[in-house]
């Protein structure tokens, strides 16, 4: 008995530092709070104008640290790094102990142009005097890198969207993040002035009107309005675009004096606004409307957003997200209508800009055609998802479009649900239609066109609308001339440049013996040895070739 006891008082007392020494281990042994794993996943990113390295997502042990390499492109140095709690040394950045899966980032910001071992092509001077301004969407940039962007189309480009705080401050994220984000901004700025281009920091956006009336109430305008200025020299911007949407008759007072405001505290600045679309069935706010004209002096553009005018609404038929001109209540809408509506407002034809959306609009069935009645057609896609890369690459087919040559608007036509988003009906714009658009512009002495949004128009490696809205509204064009063979001569045999919408002629002369045959895409008129073009609206070519 007595042994059994002491035997007994042993064990227990081997169990009891046993459960003590456990409780120790427990409480000294890191484990991770992911069901009790010890290793996590610190995945690395870079921007565009650098590598890290390693650069793909690393296991790493719980409490351990990871390093990671730095290397700059030629000509741009370490912008930021941050994640998983580091520390940048030189060029090489070292995580805190890693608890938990992490993501490091890196961003790289351009200190110099790379000295070129050739002289690189510049980006050719603009041929129109009109202004061509796209926006370009943050959220959107995987789907146009800056390095594509067609500078030789743009005018001015447009950043998409700082969004006013309360407190007057400013999200500059761009609808990406607090690294990417500043580091887009950046990498456009550089990019676009080295093309030769201006650059504007876009305010607002859609909805944004919540956020405008904050910012600009009371005491915060002036905070509001400094913050903006400091927006423009911190990244160098050129200007500002306030996109208060909507605007309200309550509104008129806060708009004039922010606009007020910015033109004194930024002079030399170029300052845009945009404007709604308008509905011939219903009058415009006196008030609104009037604010725009009185502005227009303070203004260096006032931009209409003639675009997805369209709706499924009462009383409405299936129409054009973008007729140039309307046909009657039923579809209220046109650019030419709007155009019209604050022209009388007072604002001069040259301060307005049209709007023109790389984009769509998908109406389900049983629409399959404009100036049809909605019974129950809903839209069920436009802008973000029917982008016009979106529409050419899924739904484009020859036999399915249309072009309504009244309202100078395309749209494909489909008998039954087509495409991911079951369209029947797709409105969107075309070479065709931007040339129409173009043509307005000129014909009614306006100042230009935005594009909403030039993200959304580049695919197969090519902007294609956005290079016929350049030459839509070129002042000039090149008309090229060229012969076949040695049997003849063309003159002048340079390239000519020639004002938009003008004739050019040529002197075609066939060796003995030979006849004149004329090709090209200028096309014209030969009488007896010279060849008229007929007015030019696009860089064309002459070809001739001689034959016996």
């Amino acid at each position: 008995m007595e042994a059994n006891r002491k035997v007994n008082y042993f064990r227990s007392w081997i169990n009891a530092w046993l459960l003590v020494l456990l409780v120790v281990f427990m409480l000294t042994v890191p484990v991770a709070s992911y069901g009790g794993s010890t290793t996590f996943i610190v995945t690395p990113s870079a921007g565009a104008n650098g590598k890290i390295s390693p650069s793909t997502p690393q296991t790493v042990a719980y409490g351990a640290r990871k390093q990671f390499k730095l290397t700059p492109k030629a000509g741009y140095t370490i912008a930021s790094v941050s994640g998983c709690g580091g520390t940048l040394s030189g060029n090489t950045y070292k995580t805190a102990p890693i608890t938990a899966n992490c993501t490091v980032i890196a961003t790289f910001n351009i200190i110099s142009t790379p000295t070129p071992t050739t002289t690189p092509t510049p980006t050719p001077t603009p041929t129109t005097t009109k202004w061509i301004m796209g926006y370009y969407s943050g959220w959107a940039k995987d789907k146009y890198p800056v390095s594509a962007i067609d500078w030789s189309s743009l005018t001015h480009l447009a950043v998409a969207f700082y969004i006013p705080k309360s407190d007057g401050t400013l999200d500059e994220t761009l609808f990406i993040d607090t690294i990417q984000g500043p580091a887009l901004a950046n990498e456009i700025v550089a990019a676009a002035h080295q093309a030769g281009r201006k650059v504007i920091a876009s305010i607002g956006g859609a909805d944004s009107r919540a956020s405008f009336e904050s910012a600009t109430s009371g005491a915060t305008l002036d905070s509001f309005v400094a913050n903006l200025k400091n927006l423009i020299t911190k990244y160098g911007y050129d200007g500002l675009d306030i996109d208060w949407e909507p605007v309200t008759p309550g509104d008129v007072a806060a708009v004039t004096a922010l606009v007020t405001a910015l033109r004194t505290a930024l002079p030399n600045a170029t300052l845009t606004i945009t404007a709604n679309w308008l509905s011939v069935n219903f009058s415009p706010d006196p008030g609104v409307m009037t604010m725009y004209g009185n502005l227009a002096s303070q203004l260096d553009q006032i931009n209409v957003m003639t675009y997805k005018m369209v709706g499924t609404w009462s009383g409405w038929s299936s129409w054009h997200s973008s007729a140039l001109y309307q046909k009657d209540s039923s579809t209220p809408t046109s650019v030419d209508s709007s155009v019209q509506a604050y022209i009388k407002a007072g604002i001069p034809a040259a301060k307005l800009g049209v709007g023109v959306g790389f984009f769509g609009v998908c109406y389900t069935q049983p629409v399959t055609a404009p100036l049809q009645p909605i019974n129950g057609s809903t839209i069920a896609a436009d802008d973000g998802i029917m982008s016009y890369a979106h529409i050419m690459t899924t739904y484009y087919a020859a036999n399915a479009h249309n072009y309504d040559n009244a309202a100078k608007a395309p749209y494909l036509s489909f008998t039954a649900a087509t495409g991911p988003e079951g369209c029947s009906y797709i409105s969107y714009e075309d070479e065709q239609s931007i040339m129409d658009k173009g043509a307005y512009v000129k014909a009614n002495g306006l100042g230009g066109t935005i594009v909403w949004t030039i993200n959304e128009g580049y695919y197969n490696s090519n902007n294609p609308l956005l290079a016929v809205m350049r030459d839509a509204l070129a002042s000039t064009h090149t008309v090229t001339p060229s012969v076949s063979g040695a049997n003849g001569t063309i003159s002048p045999s340079t390239p000519q440049t020639v004002a938009s919408g003008e004739k050019t002629t040529f002197t075609v002369t066939p060796n003995t013996g030979y006849a004149t045959s004329i090709g090209g895409t200028c096309s014209g008129v030969l009488s007896g040895n010279t060849y008229t073009t007929i007015a030019i609206t696009a860089n064309c070519t002459v070809s001739v070739t001689f034959t016996k």
